[in-house]
């Protein structure tokens, strides 16, 4: 019951996170302009390789955590607990010193890409979020816990009211005239509070006190050994999502406009992978579960095609809503200029919705540990992918950043993941394809059709967005409860709508 709640509230999140973002960042780009937001944007890509200090500690934790409290071990839970608070503890120290270092050689870098103006705003946004990416990764560790003890529904009524206060007061910093620099702090301040609630939550609701006695050398070696593989992934994935903005910055005179429409263009699909990251965190334990329970390849294979089936109906109906109304919401959306924000997401919006509905392998690679090899080819495509975009770049700056991250993305997260999952889960891959596909992709195409006949009668206007988008999605789900859902499906369906019932 606590799964299929924290199921539900992971919806309600994934619509707060959408809505916010739709209403704020509009206010973002008109209240900073191009320039200061092509600023923040390439500040908020070079952080992000911050988290790679985490070197896959993050991702085990619901995976030991949640191992460790089915079988019982809280003296071992403790003592996990206690070794990642003192890793946490140390890469916030090591942040520091990063930020001395990186801080004081932006001018050398960004001689090209910034003017002076601008390379002001990179250093203060860029120390506020040092101490972000510390705040986070410490509290995020207690967050992970909470996954792990199935209190589905307490983490993501603490990430709907992180997202919420962030967009309050970040729109008080933008009236008030603090800018970039009022953001972020603001958000650093929102980390600090929800990560407060999240560890005393931990502490003394759960009772889980972190401990450093007795620890066994063999015990850390079983988390490293685990980590290592996910941070293969976590370099490649940062690789892969961050190297181009960063690179145009570096090579691209006047890199801030640029770097403006790129930034909003990469929105859309972040919206797409954040549906089906809160989706698949509430899965993570039951997924350790089903391994435990030494589940066969046949039921692990069904699981599989079922979570992906739902994930896919979701994220593909999106893709083709926005290849139809796509330009007119992005002009509706953040104003004239920003046109070619269309091809930068819907290039990578389409690989990124397979990525997605598949994930749920990549979790079943990391409850068995046989994620390495994963981890190791995704790694030499995203560095192989650095190479490709800067060649890119210098011919066409947006559009050769788009096209290298799509390609990478085809090559390392569906070629390489669909042969991983064929060697080590044991699943046959061409089964596990067409058994996602089967009959949505119908529904898609008439959808795709119907959307393409309306288009051209509808006014630019919020309104005549509204309505195609909804008479589009309508034709979806008509055609889908018709002949794209399964049996299973339709009571699933059912279930839910009846629960919406009986809650009014």
């Amino acid at each position: 019951m606590s799964r299929k709640k924290g199921v539900i509230f992971s919806y309600i999140l994934m619509m707060v996170e959408i809505i916010s973002s739709l209403l704020y960042t509009p206010l973002v780009i008109r209240s900073l302009g191009k320039q200061e937001y092509g600023v923040y944007s390439w500040v908020m890509s070079i952080t992000a390789y911050l988290y790679l200090l985490d070197l896959g500690i993050g991702n085990s934790i619901v995976k030991f955590a949640a191992q460790y409290r089915i079988q019982g071990r809280q003296e071992k839970q403790r003592g996990f607990v206690g070794i990642i608070t003192c890793y946490y503890l140390i890469v916030a120290v090591v942040l520091i010193g990063i930020g001395v270092l990186v801080s004081n050689n932006f001018s050398l870098i960004l001689d090209k890409g910034f003017n002076d103006k601008e390379l002001k705003i990179v250093k203060q946004l860029f120390w506020v979020m040092i101490f972000n990416a510390a705040a986070t990764l410490f509290f995020g560790a207690y967050q992970k816990i909470l996954l792990a003890y199935e209190k589905f529904v307490l983490s993501k009524w603490l990430d709907i009211f992180k997202v919420i206060l962030r967009m309050i007061l970040g729109i008080l910093a933008l009236y008030t005239g603090k800018n970039s620099y009022g953001m972020v702090v603001a958000n650093l301040c929102v980390t600090i509070v929800i990560g407060i609630i999240s560890f005393e939550k931990v502490v003394f609701n759960l009772k889980i006190i972190p401990s450093i006695k007795h620890i066994e050398a063999n015990f850390v070696k079983e988390i490293v050994g685990f980590s290592n593989g996910v941070l293969l992934q976590g370099v490649a994935t940062q690789l892969n999502s961050m190297v181009d903005q960063v690179l145009i910055g570096v090579i691209v005179p006047g890199a801030s406009v640029i770097l403006a429409v790129y930034g909003t263009g990469i929105l859309i699909p972040q919206y797409i992978q954040n549906i089906a990251v809160n989706v698949n965190g509430v899965l993570m334990p039951g997924i350790v579960r089903m391994i435990e329970e030494r589940r066969d390849v046949s039921y692990i294979e069904r699981e599989m095609i079922r979570v992906s089936r739902i994930l896919f109906m979701m994220l593909a109906v999106i893709g083709i809503v926005f290849g139809v109304f796509g330009k007119l919401f992005i002009k509706l959306w953040v104003g004239d200029g920003y046109e070619d924000a269309f091809w930068v997401a819907i290039i990578i919006m389409i690989p990124r919705i397979i990525i997605c509905s598949e994930e749920i392998g990549s979790q079943i690679l990391w409850a068995i540990e046989k994620h390495k090899l994963q981890g190791f080819l995704k790694l030499s495509i995203a560095i192989a992918n650095v190479g490709l975009s800067i060649l890119l770049i210098k011919w066409k700056p947006l559009l050769g950043a788009t096209l290298a991250t799509a390609l990478v993305l085809i090559l390392g997260d569906i070629l390489v993941m669909n042969f991983v999952f064929k060697r080590y889960i044991g699943i046959s891959v061409k089964r596990y394809s067409l058994g996602i596909i089967e009959n949505i992709w119908k529904c898609l195409g008439i959808t795709f059709v119907v959307g393409n006949l309306i288009k051209g009668h509808m006014p630019s206007t919020w309104l005549g967005f509204i309505v195609g988008c909804t008479i589009m999605i309508s034709v979806y789900i008509i055609t889908m409860w018709k002949f794209g859902l399964n049996e299973y499906e339709k009571e699933l369906a059912g279930t839910f709508l009846q629960k919406l019932r009986i809650s009014h």
